[in-house]
């Protein structure tokens, strides 16, 4: 079976009401019913990337409406990673 990796986020204004003093939200346990999710990293009361069987990704969609954002997982490059070279240009005054 085919994976998909999913980026699942708290909406703004969960954040908002946790910033409020409402509980925070545990993205964790919202999809723990979901026999082949995995949750990879992050952090559970904010964000977290999550590996699933393709079959049950529309599932997570499903149960997290409202409570988060989904988008497809895409890994994070570092910062202090080479870049390319686009030449140098000189601004002569």
């Amino acid at each position: 079976m085919s994976q998909t990796h999913l980026l699942l986020t708290i909406t703004e204004e969960k954040m908002r009401e946790t910033a409020r003093g409402a509980a925070r939200v545990d993205i964790e346990s919202l999809i723990e019913g979901i026999p082949s999710a995995v949750v990879v990293s992050g952090d559970r009361s904010m964000s977290v990337h999550v590996e699933v069987d393709s079959n049950h990704a529309k599932d997570i969609v499903r149960i997290v409406a409202g409570v988060c954002t989904v988008d497809p997982y895409r890994e994070m490059k570092l910062l202090d990673e080479p870049r390319p070279n686009r030449g140098r240009r000189s601004f002569a005054g």
